[in-house]
């Protein structure tokens, strides 16, 4: 079974409330859409979200909300996710898409100045408002032919390491 992942606490500045409603706008307009897997402890001011969860129809069988997995079991699951989803409206770093695109994953994410650096361009990049493009970048994800693109086009991602951190820093103190 097609799947996309959102990893992070559950909480406003992640923007769980987009993604919801587009899988609840699937729903309504019986649109084959993968399922959608969001990973992450429930944080504060959230009850939006959770009452979507828990009382839209529509999502029941198509997301499920999981928290408490261990790094292993949420990598194993991460490389078989036909893309990573960050919908943040802000973020520090941003570690879970960095980990998806170095283990090859995809990642459909918030056009953000950190999500740009991090991901080296290597990303698809949306406004976090901008619903209608976050769909079509979802259901394209379901073709196994873009699927297959995707996972080719994120090859030449260079994670960060210590070292070339500290190269950098070095090039900047000179």
């Amino acid at each position: 079974v097609p799947f996309l992942m959102a990893i992070g606490t559950v909480e406003p500045r992640k923007n769980h409330l987009l993604l919801l409603n587009l899988w609840r706008r699937f729903a309504e307009r019986t649109i084959a859409a993968p399922k959608l897997l969001i990973v992450g402890q429930i944080g504060w001011n959230n009850e939006m979200v959770l009452d979507m969860l828990d009382r839209s129809p529509g999502l029941r069988g198509r997301v499920l909300q999981v928290s408490g997995l261990s790094d292993a079991a949420c990598r194993q699951l991460l490389v078989r996710a036909r893309a990573l989803l960050a919908a943040s409206f802000s973020e520090g770093y941003g570690i879970p898409l960095v980990e998806a695109l170095t283990r090859g994953v995809p990642v459909i994410c918030s056009d953000i100045p950190v999500f740009r650096e991090i991901t080296q361009g290597k990303a698809e990049f949306f406004h976090p408002l901008d619903g209608p493009a976050w769909e079509r970048a979802v259901l394209r994800h379901m073709s196994l032919d873009h699927a297959a693109a995707a996972r080719s086009g994120v090859a030449t991602f260079r994670p960060p390491t210590w070292e070339r951190y500290f190269d950098d820093l070095i090039a900047f103190l000179s």
